[in-house]
């Protein structure tokens, strides 16, 4: 693996949107350089998108303690505007693949170590292999817990937000230099031209979506380059990150060219600008929003956040806009309102805010709409058979299903088929909520971050390794991983 710090790079591609600067800076060569080091053995889990579910066939069993009264037509069942039941809607999209949608966006929601921004001075950024050999630079901070809400019933779900990724430029496969305890200069830390591979895989993990922005084409580009362009990107990308096709293309400095490419590229599906679109009210969105730009906003502060999330949180539900904020860096004002985001109307506050990325409200929306629900009745057992829509590419087969015509007192248990691999329930208003998980692989992320904090006995794997045990439904190989946490 090649050393950055004897690299200095000068991106200044044709076209780059929104142009990228010199970020390495020039080295004393008198000063000596910690030798170089190769990670590239790190073990690293990537969910294998390439087979994921299509069409999955969902059956959930819900064995009452007495016989219901009335017959199946009694039974209702809705999918509601919002995952979790939630009431307001949070997204957020970092462009430009930038290095602090990491160690800085990606670290607050993840209770990692937090890069300050120094508006002053120098501001230092790490990338995944520090993370793991516990290189980190000065002045690292942390908010001492995680940023997200709860799925209604207890269970942790973290925020996911979206950035930008560049796979058309050579900066996302630069080496990085680790050197555990090597203080004589921090020139490892410096901010590089943009995010790595390594840093989005993980990132991808945790739930951040991804999106193409700025292509090779150029900013003067006809349409039909920026289409070969947005191929070219895709293939790259689906290659790194086993299989997954980017949906989401945000629009670059309101070069509404890259939108008419997306209207008839065969992998986007979704798209962001900055005009020319309405806000979206989840409570009046009724289509399934294929190709449909959604509007978001930069804001001069991170301040902002909170004035956007009151102001709407104010306003009745069903009319009730999605505050949707575009950044490029993100600083402390940032952090600092993703914090109060939680405190506030997350898991530690009000518990109404659901903060996905474009990418999986998306998913969500359209499996809304297109979703199958049948229910049957034999004895004392209410059988649900849920059929997702078979899309090609989507990578969020989960809904939450409410139910009327039965209380949450009368369940006695609930169960599934093997294909629901994530599943929680609970009482909501006068019936019951049920959240279904169908991703093929949760299991096998789970192993891998319980595996991972077995080796390590660090207390942030620890953390890591019940959150995504979190996600599965309850099962004996479930019961087994959890006892190993207790050794």
């Amino acid at each position: 693996m090649k050393n950055f710090t004897r690299l200095l790079i000068i991106i200044l591609a044709t076209g780059y949107g929104c142009m990228r600067k010199d970020l390495y800076q020039e080295k004393d060569s008198s000063v000596s350089l910690p030798p170089e080091t190769d990670e590239s053995n790190l073990a690293q889990f990537l969910y294998p998108f390439e087979s994921e579910i299509q069409g999955a066939e969902a059956e959930i069993s819900i064995e009452l303690k007495e016989p219901l009264s009335g017959d199946v037509t009694s039974i209702v069942t809705s999918i509601p505007p919002l995952k979790y039941n939630k009431s307001l809607l949070f997204m957020l999209t970092q462009d430009d693949c930038k290095h602090s949608a990491f160690c800085r966006t990606w670290a607050a929601i993840n209770g990692k170590p937090i890069t300050p921004h120094n508006p002053v001075g120098k501001s230092y950024y790490y990338d995944y292999e520090h993370l793991e050999m516990g290189d980190l630079p000065p002045a690292v901070y942390s908010l001492g817990k995680t940023l997200g809400s709860t799925d209604g019933h207890g269970n942790e779900v973290r925020f996911h937000f979206t950035t930008t990724i560049s796979p058309q430029w050579p900066f996302m496969n630069v080496g990085t230099n680790v050197n555990t305890g090597f203080q004589e200069n921090f020139y490892r830390f410096f901010m590089k031209a943009g995010l790595r591979w390594a840093n989005v895989k993980e990132m991808v993990n945790f739930g951040t979506g991804v999106a193409l922005h700025d292509l090779m084409s150029g900013n003067s580009a006809p349409v039909d380059s920026i289409s070969k362009h947005l191929q070219l990107a895709q293939e790259i990308s689906s290659k790194e990150l086993r299989g997954r096709r980017v949906k989401l293309l945000v629009e670059p400095h309101g070069n509404k060219r890259y939108i008419e490419a997306g209207f008839t590229d065969l992998d986007i599906q979704t798209m962001a600008v900055q005009s020319g679109a309405s806000p979206f009210i989840p409570a009046m969105a009724n289509n399934s929003m294929v190709k449909v730009p959604m509007l978001r906003q930069f804001l001069l502060s991170g301040d902002d956040i909170k004035i956007l999330v009151k102001k709407q949180s104010s306003v009745p539900i069903d009319r009730r806009e999605a505050v949707y904020v575009a950044v490029h860096e993100t600083d402390n004002s940032y952090i600092e309102s993703m914090l109060w985001l939680n405190d506030t109307f997350g898991k530690d506050g009000s518990d109404s805010l659901w903060f996905p990325s474009q990418e999986e409200l998306f998913e969500y929306n359209y499996n809304r709409k297109h979703c199958v629900v049948i229910p049957s009745i034999e004895n004392n057992t209410l059988r649900l058979k849920v059929k997702f829509p078979a899309t090609q590419n989507f990578y969020y087969p989960s809904i939450t299903l409410n139910i009327k015509g039965i209380e949450f007192s009368q369940v006695k248990s609930v169960s599934s088929n093997n294909v629901v691999t994530g599943l929680s329930f609970g009482p909501h208003q006068k019936g019951i909520s049920i959240n279904i998980d169908c991703r093929k692989y949760l299991f096998q992320q789970a192993s891998f971050y319980v595996s991972k904090y077995l080796i390590s006995r660090k207390n942030a794997d620890l953390i890591d390794a019940r959150y995504f045990l979190s996600m599965l439904k309850d099962s004996e190989e479930k019961t087994e991983l959890q006892s190993q946490l207790q050794k």
